[in-house]
């Protein structure tokens, strides 16, 4: 199933890339992360889904897109949908993004609501194709 990509220029640094999900049936809008190991919710949405359970992990330090390493929870989420694609059962990373959204703004970028990492990337078997603006998912 191929899904839209939208790109969005960070100037001289790149750019990212962004879709559409629905996370418990809320829509939001998603970073597609390479580099990231696990999807991620930002704050404000784990808020909006009335998220009550953590679970904290033995190792529950990363690095990534804070500038320093970060300590986090971990919840479980029921169903993130891409397209018609649904990846079920997901424990997720919740974390504060505020310094991404900031930077973001200075650039006139719409924020994003969680980052879709390597684990749903590899479990849909994710082609992204930069020319044609689309994720391509074969789960």
């Amino acid at each position: 199933m191929k899904i839209k990509l939208q790109t969005e220029s960070l100037g001289d640094d790149g750019y990212h890339i962004f879709c559409r999900v629905k996370v418990n049936g809320i829509k939001c809008r998603a970073l597609i992360d390479t580099g990231a190991s696990k999807t991620v919710l930002g704050k404000p949405l784990h808020q909006k889904l009335n998220i009550t359970e953590f679970m904290a992990d033995m190792d529950n330090s990363m690095t990534g897109i804070h500038p320093i390493g970060m300590n986090i929870v971990f919840a479980k989420i029921d169903e993130i949908s891409i397209g018609k694609i649904k990846f079920n059962n997901l424990m997720t990373g919740l974390i504060d993004m505020d310094h991404v959204s900031k930077q973001y703004e200075s650039l006139n970028i719409k924020p994003f609501d969680l980052i879709i990492g390597g684990d749903i990337l590899h479990k849909g078997n994710a082609i992204i194709n930069f020319k044609d603006k689309t994720l391509e998912l074969f789960p």
